[in-house]
């Protein structure tokens, strides 16, 4: 586990968007676009339901990163699953699947996810349109896991953590 990672899955109704900022130059019959920014700004906003233990790590990573660090996020929104990782795999085949939609560059990051607890991180040293091949091999068998990439991020704005009492019982 990297301690620089933030682990825990998002809920349904998590958003990722994309911001980018152009210059708009207007005629009689169309319009062009002039960039302003070299890539556009990803936000992502995730709510999460967490167990006593994840709670109390989230507010520990919370107070380490803050608003100044970065640390690795998940993309969530482009994930795959995976059945059948075994240890000694440095390969990923997405089969059919064109690993450009996923957004998988060479010497970024992944992240091959089974639960909060249970994850690896690997750079990724090359890829071709259906594959990636990881720097080392994975090092731990996976039944089913999800593989994503993970980006730097900053909190800007920090966290926002509400808590159900935990003597509640359902």
């Amino acid at each position: 586990m990297n301690d620089d990672v933030w682990p825990y899955a998002p809920e349904d109704g998590s958003t990722d968007t994309l911001e980018f900022f152009t210059d708009v130059l207007r005629t009689y019959s169309a319009e062009q676009r002039i960039k302003l920014r070299k890539n556009p700004r990803r936000k992502m906003d995730y709510s999460h339901l967490l167990t006593q233990e994840q709670f109390s790590q989230a507010k520990l990573k919370a107070r380490r990163y803050g608003q100044t660090q970065t640390m690795f996020v998940p993309v969530w929104s482009n994930q795959k699953i995976f059945t059948g990782l075994g240890a000694a795999d440095t390969v990923l085949d997405f089969q059919t699947e064109y690993v450009g939609y996923y957004e998988y560059n060479v010497s970024d990051k992944v992240i091959i996810w089974e639960d909060w607890d249970n994850y690896t991180v690997h750079d990724i040293a090359s890829s071709t349109p259906f594959t990636i091949t990881l720097s080392a091999p994975i090092g731990v068998d996976y039944t089913k896991a999800f593989v994503m990439p993970l980006r730097k991020a900053v909190t800007y704005t920090g966290f926002s953590f509400n808590q159900d009492s935990p003597n509640q019982t359902y």
